[in-house]
């Protein structure tokens, strides 16, 4: 998602156009979260994870970002209508600026009875 797109510069010369723009971006990825990693949930797992709390049913990651970009583009003027003969859109630079990483691991063991005691 973008949050804010800022045009730099932008040169038109005939039908060649050249630019760049500076964006501000947030990614979200949030999962179901699989306590024995078998690639399935089921709805026991579901409720116990619920039960650990809200934020325990979902894994999630995200990130805010700072990117530059620039941009080259080609085209030809017919009648009606514009044919783009060439369009390129090179990233110069992309940096994070905040992130944020969360995942409930397995339910904690309290206690363990030893066989050997």
């Amino acid at each position: 998602m973008t949050l804010f797109r800022f045009p730099v510069f932008g040169i038109p010369i005939g039908k060649v156009s050249a630019g760049g723009q500076a964006t501000i971006g947030l990614e979200i990825d949030m999962n179901l979260n699989d306590p024995d990693n078998d690639g399935r949930i089921r709805i026991d797992e579901l409720i116990s994870n619920a039960q650990r709390g809200v934020e325990c049913i979902f894994d999630s990651y995200g990130e805010v970002y700072a990117q530059l970009d620039a941009y080259l583009k080609v085209s030809l003027d017919l009648a009606f209508t514009e044919i783009t003969l060439y369009k390129k859109k090179f990233k110069i630079a992309k940096e994070t600026l905040a992130s944020f990483n969360h995942e409930c691991g397995p339910p904690p063991v309290l206690a363990e009875l030893d066989p050997d005691t």
